[in-house]
């Protein structure tokens, strides 16, 4: 409910019946819409509060009223014994307005501490709240500020004595508090109380110091010879010799375990004059499970920025050492830090930021170094990873190197260089070098090992992971998955997978296939076709690379002449013509059926021309004898290729020795071509 009208009259009284000290406090209320606030049940919420930043609850009191035909108009009384009071501790309502004593609360009742030391002339701070059936939260009515009355100003001098107030005055009191008769002070005594009052006094404590001062040391101290001095032991004081002029330089050796506790006070031990010396020197020779130095805390938040221990060098030399711990008697051993931030370990001279050398030793050497990233405990959680980032370089500079280089052998051979992914779904081994800063990124090598003295050089092996059984399945090696070329005898490969002189297929049991090119080859491509093909079919290249399956090509009669005979001289026929260009096979069959006489022979020269080579005949020959044996066969044959399809193919026969005459003596020839790819 907002824009609410309230009038209001503070009176202050005292209920003749319950004899209880109250607060009237009456008003109207009236709705956003003008019409007063008549609810069954409207309940006030009243509040006692103290004035400061502290902000204390005193007083909260609930109660509720019938504002049925009140025309929104209401009348309530603070502390009048028909309202509930739900602060607690509850205060009378007499201490709440008093400013004489310190109400101690708690931290759900102030904004800041838990107390209220109210000031003589301290008001306080009325608030009331209300709220009707219909409404869900309280709404506050404006606060009031509650000041003394010029009535009242009569009671603040009741607690002055003629013109001073209780703070003017001093209190005798014994040791308990109690109220005692003050004796009359002499001049002297006068001025002690005078500088004690002030705070100058050199012969008393104040409270707040002589409470820091531990109990014994505030009993009577024991009398003491001159020369000497008192001395704590941390239960007692007891005195103890000391030459005039001596200084303290020694520690007396203690009999039982000592504590010091220094209540949060921090000491400052300097040794500015020291140059050469060890100020502070601890040796325990004989130490078995004990610590020379122990540094603990159960603090859950120790300071982020200087830690339980802090070794500092404030000065702005980046020479010598800071820190070193020497592990054993060796020299070297243990871990060195320099002021230039260098960390060593196995090594007084630090050539970089971590710097690990080991210090050989007999037998078998442990690990220099083990890192393992910590196993996630959280079903699906990431386990934690393993980094090695080089530094980017700066401009035109070039980015630093993470070098990982196993060890050499000594007449054995040297150790493997192993990186293992994680079992079980682990995370994958990643070796990524730089970045490109404008020239060019970093390289990946991964080199083998050199062998020496006539051994072979170390094996570079890129295995996959062994599956886990089941349905489970061998890790895969991939190589330029996405982006770059893989070569492999070559470091400029120009394709994904740029293999130099010759590539191996071997058997998964015995023997392989070898493919080779020549030394000096030909840049050629050749494209795969994108299916199988049929069975009997053969690659077939269209002169440009680009291979296909054809079926294997079959020759094809396209012409058959039987028309030599009784050859005598020369004869000539075309066979075909303006013969389409292709490749084309030529035979030529003589047959002998009767010799003239036995013995005889014959003797043929054929020739295939084209039509532009007439006159000129210096195409390929058939050269055919005939035996002179009854029924002798003979047969020749001649491939060539036609270019032109506008030239005919012609044959040419000439008899070139012996007697070929008659119709015994025949000569077929036939035209086949052979159909392309």
């Amino acid at each position: 409910m907002r824009n609410v009208f309230v009038l209001f009259v503070l009176l202050i009284v005292s209920d003749s019946v319950a004899n209880n000290s109250g607060i009237s406090y009456q008003g109207k209320i009236v709705k956003p819409d003008g019409a007063p606030l008549e609810g069954s049940s409207v309940e006030f919420r009243m509040q006692i509060r103290s004035p400061g930043t502290e902000n204390c609850l005193l007083y909260e009191e609930v109660k509720t009223l019938s504002m049925v035909n009140s025309a929104g108009v209401f009348s309530i009384t603070l502390n009048d014994g028909n309202g509930t009071r739900i602060d607690t501790p509850t205060y009378p309502i007499e201490k709440i307005f008093s400013n004489r004593a310190t109400l101690t609360l708690d931290t759900s009742r102030c904004s800041a501490g838990t107390t209220y030391a109210p000031d003589l002339n301290d008001g306080r701070n009325f608030i009331v709240y209300f709220k009707d059936e219909t409404m869900s939260s309280y709404e506050p009515l404006p606060i009031l500020k509650l000041n003394y009355v010029p009535q009242a100003l009569y009671a603040l001098e009741s607690q002055k004595v003629g013109l001073f107030s209780a703070a003017n005055l001093v209190r005798a009191v014994d040791v308990s508090g109690n109220p005692v008769a003050a004796p009359a002070l002499d001049p002297t005594q006068l001025a002690n109380f005078n500088n004690l009052v002030s705070g100058t006094s050199t012969q008393y404590a104040t409270a707040s110091q002589f409470n820091s001062v531990q109990t014994f040391a505030k009993t009577v101290p024991p009398t003491c010879a001159a020369g000497e001095v008192l001395k704590s032991n941390g239960t007692s004081l007891s005195c103890v010799a000391m030459s005039t002029g001596a200084s303290y330089s020694g520690i007396t050796a203690a009999t039982g375990s000592n504590s010091i506790d220094n209540t949060n006070y921090s000491q400052t031990w300097n040794w500015s004059t020291a140059t050469t010396q060890s100020p502070m020197s601890m040796s325990a020779n004989s130490l078995t499970t004990g610590s020379l130095l122990s540094l603990t805390t159960s603090s859950s938040s120790v300071n982020s920025l200087n830690g339980l221990l802090n070794i500092s060098n404030s000065g702005t030399s980046t020479s010598g050492t800071l820190a070193k711990f020497q592990s054993n008697s060796t020299a070297g051993s243990g871990l060195v830090i320099l002021n230039n931030g260098h960390i060593g370990i196995g090594t007084v001279n630090p050539a970089a930021l971590l710097d690990i050398v080991q210090i050989s030793k007999a037998g078998a050497m442990p690990s220099p170094l083990s890192v393992v990233g910590a196993a996630s405990s959280t079903a699906g959680g990431t386990g934690g990873a393993i980094v090695l980032t080089a530094g980017a370089g700066n401009g035109s500079g070039t980015g630093g190197a993470v070098s990982i280089t196993s060890g050499a052998g000594n007449g054995g051979g040297g150790s493997s260089l192993v990186l293992n992914g994680g079992s079980i779904s682990g995370s994958d081994v990643s070796l990524i070098a730089g970045a490109s800063g404008g020239t060019g990124g970093g390289s990946v090598n991964i080199v083998g090992g050199a062998g020496t003295n006539g051994y072979n050089g170390g094996s570079l092996t890129l295995n996959g992971g062994v599956n886990g059984g089941g349905a489970g399945k061998d890790g895969n090696v991939i190589l330029a998955n996405t982006r770059g070329y893989v070569g492999v005898g070559t470091s400029s490969p120009g394709a994904m997978l740029d293999v130099k002189s010759t590539l191996r297929l071997s058997g998964s049991t015995s023997g392989y296939t070898q493919i080779q090119v020549p030394a000096a080859a030909g840049s050629n491509s050749l494209v795969l076709p994108s299916v199988s093909g049929l069975k009997g079919q053969v690659l077939s290249n269209d002169g440009a690379g680009t291979l296909s399956w054809k079926s294997v090509p079959q020759l094809t009669i396209i012409n058959r002449y039987t028309g030599f005979s009784a050859l005598s001289g020369t004869q000539s026929n075309t066979l075909v013509a303006t013969a389409p260009a292709g490749l084309y096979r030529m035979t030529v069959f003589g047959k002998n059926s009767a010799m003239a006489s036995s013995g005889s022979s014959c003797s043929m020269l054929a020739r295939y021309y084209f039509s532009s080579e007439a006159g000129a005949i210096n195409t390929g020959t058939i050269a055919n004898t005939l035996s002179g044996t009854t029924g002798g066969i003979s047969q020749g044959t001649y491939t060539f290729y036609h270019a032109d399809a506008t030239e005919d193919i012609r044959v040419e026969l000439q008899r070139t020795a012996g007697t070929c005459v008659g119709d015994n003596y025949r000569y077929d020839v036939i035209l086949e071509q052979l159909k392309e790819f």
